[in-house]
């Protein structure tokens, strides 16, 4: 993300096939999701954000993640009700389902066999980046087949769908599905 000459113009990296820098709602949620998780971070006690920093500053994961991956922690904690942030605890990135391919879930509670997947579909540029070409579109399919045949549920969701509460009301019936009870 770069922040352009005027104040408030937000450039974001675009995974259309043109390559352009597309600006407008995508970039503004990610300011604010970024915006978000920076203002958590700032609140944590001192000694607790500068672990978080070198841990994520130390793995792998954070530096393939999406700013979509990393602001999903912060996300789903406000938008989830008070009395489901217990699952919150449970919650792994970048997990590996399987051992046969490299295959990984963004987000998964593996003892559940929960997994979300994250894919940033702008709804302004028409992109969709890898998950929307047919070789992409086509692997996708295959990981999320097996996910299936394994026993996972996994809820697919999209920078879009983020406008409203239906992916976080879905994950909370996913849990219930699984037999997670929340007070």
């Amino acid at each position: 993300m770069e922040r352009g000459a005027r104040a408030g113009l937000v450039r974001v990296v675009c995974f259309c096939n043109h390559g352009d820098f597309c600006i407008g709602l995508l970039g503004r949620m990610v300011v604010v999701l970024m915006s978000e998780l920076n203002e958590w971070l700032r609140n944590l006690p001192l000694e607790q954000r500068a672990e978080t920093m070198a841990l994520n500053n130390e793995t792998e994961t954070s530096i393939k993640q999406s700013h979509l991956e990393r602001a999903w922690p912060v996300l789903i904690k406000r938008r989830l009700p008070a009395q489901a942030e217990s699952i919150l605890a449970d919650m792994v990135a970048e997990y590996k389902f399987t051992n046969s391919r490299k295959w990984k879930f963004d987000f998964a509670w593996p003892e559940l066999k929960i997994a979300v997947e994250l894919h940033g579909i702008s709804d302004s540029s028409g992109g969709g980046g890898r998950h929307l070409r047919p070789i992409g579109f086509t692997n996708d399919r295959e990981k999320m087949n097996d996910a299936g045949i394994q026993g996972w549920i996994i809820l697919e969701i999209t920078t879009i769908s983020l406008k409203s509460n239906i992916p976080f009301l879905q994950l909370l019936r996913a849990f219930e599905a699984r037999g997670v009870e929340f007070e």
